[in-house]
C-alpha cells in the first residue's frame, strides 16, 4: 500500500506547489506592474512633453533566459510582460505572453516607450523577473536569470 500511496502525495504535492507557484507568480506580476505604474509619474510626463520624441518609431525588448549556476540557455520558458505605454500624450496598459526558442532566446515586438515588467516560469525552474524602461524606437535586452530546482 505504501508504493501506491507514494505517488499519490507525490502528484498531491506537486499540485499544491504548482498552486502556490501560480499564487507567487500572480502576486509579483502585480507587484512589477505596480512598481513601474510608480514610477512612471515623473518619466511619463518627461517622455510625453519632450519635443524630440515625434518618432512613433516601436521598440522591443529581447534577451535570453538563462540558468543561474549552469548559466545554461532554458528553452520552452513562459515569458510573461506587462507595461505601461506611453505613447502620443496617452498612457495605456498591454500585456501579453511570449515562449523561449530552443536557445532561451526571446523577443516582445512592436512596444511603445513605456515601463515594462517580464516574469519568467517553467516548471522545475524558479521564476524570474525584470523591469525595463523603454524609450520610443529603442531595442532594449533583458537577459533573466531563472534557477532551476534540484528535484527536477
Amino acid at each position: 500500500m505504501s508504493s501506491v500511496a507514494t505517488p499519490l502525495i507525490c502528484i498531491s504535492r506537486r499540485r499544491k506547489v504548482i498552486k502556490e507557484m501560480r499564487k507567487i507568480m500572480a502576486l509579483l506580476m502585480a507587484s512589477i506592474i505596480l512598481l513601474t505604474a510608480t514610477s512612471i509619474s515623473a518619466s511619463a510626463f518627461a517622455i510625453k512633453s519632450s519635443p524630440q520624441q515625434q518618432s512613433t518609431e516601436p521598440g522591443s525588448i529581447s534577451g535570453t533566459v538563462r540558468t543561474l549556476i549552469r548559466d545554461e540557455p532554458v528553452p520552452d520558458a513562459k515569458v510573461f510582460w506587462g507595461g505601461i505605454e506611453v505613447a502620443d500624450g496617452r498612457i495605456d496598459l498591454a500585456a501579453g505572453m511570449v515562449t523561449t526558442d530552443e536557445n532561451g532566446h526571446y523577443i516582445i515586438e512592436d512596444l511603445e516607450a513605456g515601463y515594462y515588467g517580464l516574469f519568467v516560469m517553467k516548471s522545475g525552474y524558479l521564476p524570474g523577473a525584470a523591469v525595463v524602461q523603454l524609450h520610443q524606437g529603442e531595442d532594449r535586452i533583458c537577459d533573466i536569470r531563472v534557477a532551476k530546482l534540484k528535484n527536477e
